[in-house]
């Protein structure tokens, strides 16, 4: 089984579990941005086309429909009473209430820095009003705003909207009214089933049942509710059909549910509809069981080539994977559907990189992956060189199955909020990583490792320079 969040990113963790088969009911490898862009000025009947050609159309149609198809079978594992990941109700927040550590092996590369909440909108019938608390000065949040594309279409918190209290109205496609008086901000949605992710910075284990506190001042109020008015009437159940299981990604009823998508939690942005037509197209195909197999192959291939290629991540610089900015909203995004699949098999609800900035050290100085068992490390910044961030920034340490592994001082993060981290007088600072302990005089900036080889994750929240380069760890015996 491939869990979905990967080395650079850690998302929301439990939301991110749902990557198991049981979280839910039930081509041609050379895919560009050029030709699929090109494909939405016009239309082609998928019945007459040659074998050829069909191929090409079902690796292409799969690379536009990947995310949403993701995307969606994590909405469903995500809202289905049945399902062992449910979170919570359409309209309800579902909170994580403790950092996560060692003993937490659900998902890979849990984050130790903020706790999560989240929401599944439901704006069929009327906007949905987020009531967010005031936070205090110092301290970071974000809600993020994720739509079915796995677009970023908003967010509120410390980078975009400051840390007072609001409310914030997030409307969908089908809403033509007036910003009522008591709304911080209109947010406007091309998904009727849009979700939210609340990152909330924890400053310590002492400091969880405030953010506790914060989490439950969250509210979700439906537009009429929030004015006094009466209800519209409900929107008919969504029936659910059968998401992609995960390992089957190419299997052809991905076309199926792309249908659903369209016709049930979206209205196609103008630049796609032609796009949608042409790809949804393949439907009439399904039932013969030749040109079923073609587009399978198709959507394999493609499949691979994303899986292998992911060439628009980011780049390698003294060892660290810096990440592009390869997560975005309708504008960033448009058209890059080969970026976009890349972005979702690598990890689904990444954040732009304006709000987070997440180098991973995969090297170390001399090209070779980091091992504990063969060398001690030590990471030096110049005062010149300590990452500069709005919210904050910090290390984690994680073992050769990407997660945390324990250590006697029960340490696995470390940054700009370690009280007992010791700088030089030239403000400078080294941290020194390796499994034994490096005595007393070193270890305020001792980050324990595993036994073996490692990898390292800088979280940079609201970065002061989205592509900083940290320094290259060297050996140091």
């Amino acid at each position: 089984m491939r869990q979905i969040c990967i080395t650079a990113w850690c998302f929301f963790t439990l939301f991110v579990a749902a990557c198991s088969n049981d979280a839910s009911p039930g081509a041609n490898g050379s895919s560009t941005e050029d030709s699929l862009a090109a494909e939405n000025s016009s239309t082609v009947d998928a019945v007459s086309l040659s074998d050829e050609a069909l191929t090409q159309l079902a690796g292409d149609a799969f690379t536009f429909a990947y995310p949403l198809v993701e995307q969606y079978r994590m909405l469903v594992a995500l809202t289905s009473p049945q399902s062992p990941v449910f979170s919570a109700d359409f309209n309800q927040f579902g909170a994580i209430r403790a950092l996560q550590g060692p003993e937490d092996t659900l998902v890979i590369r849990p984050n130790a820095d903020t706790l999560y909440a989240g929401v599944i909108l439901d704006v069929r019938t009327e906007p949905m009003v987020i009531g967010v608390p005031e936070m205090e000065e110092s301290r970071y949040y974000s809600v993020q705003l994720i739509d079915s594309h796995t677009h970023n279409f908003g967010y509120i918190g410390t980078r975009t909207t400051g840390n007072g209290a609001g409310q914030f109205m997030v409307a969908g496609p089908n809403w033509r009214g007036e910003t009522p008086e008591g709304i911080t901000q209109l947010i406007r949605t091309e998904s009727y089933v849009p979700m939210g992710l609340i990152r909330i910075e924890v400053k310590g284990e002492n400091d969880l049942q405030r953010v506790h506190t914060l989490q439950d001042a969250f509210a979700v109020t439906p537009l009429s509710e929030f004015l006094g008015d009466e209800a519209p009437a409900d929107a008919p159940p969504l029936s659910w059909i059968a998401p992609i299981g995960q390992g089957d990604e190419w299997n052809p009823d991905f076309i199926k549910v792309l249908r659903f998508i369209h016709d049930e939690l979206i209205e196609a942005h103008p630049t796609e509809t032609a796009l949608f037509k042409r790809y949804l197209s393949l439907e009439a195909l399904l039932d013969d069981p030749a040109k079923r197999e073609i587009i399978r192959i198709a959507a394999k291939q493609q499949y691979q080539a994303t899986e292998s290629e992911q060439d628009q991540l980011g780049q390698m610089v003294n060892g660290w994977l810096l990440t592009s900015a390869i997560f975005g909203d309708r504008e960033h995004m448009q058209g890059k559907y080969q970026m976009r699949a890349e972005a979702t098999y690598y990890g689904l609800w990444g954040n732009d990189l304006e709000e987070a900035y997440y180098p991973t050290a995969m090297r170390d100085a001399n090209g070779e992956p980091p091992d504990a068992s063969m060398h001690n490390y030590v990471l030096h910044f110049t005062a010149d060189q300590l990452p500069k961030a709005e919210g904050f920034w910090s290390l984690t340490m994680y073992n050769e199955v990407q997660l945390m592994h324990a250590n006697e001082i029960d340490r696995y993060v470390v940054g700009d909020r370690s009280a007992h981290l010791q700088y030089g007088e030239d403000g400078s600072l080294t941290i020194y990583l390796q499994h034994e302990n490096p005595g007393a005089n070193k270890e305020s900036n001792w980050l324990p490792t595993n036994n073996g080889p490692f990898t390292l994750t800088m979280r940079m929240y609201i970065p002061e320079d989205t592509s900083y380069q940290p320094p290259a760890l060297q050996t140091a015996d």
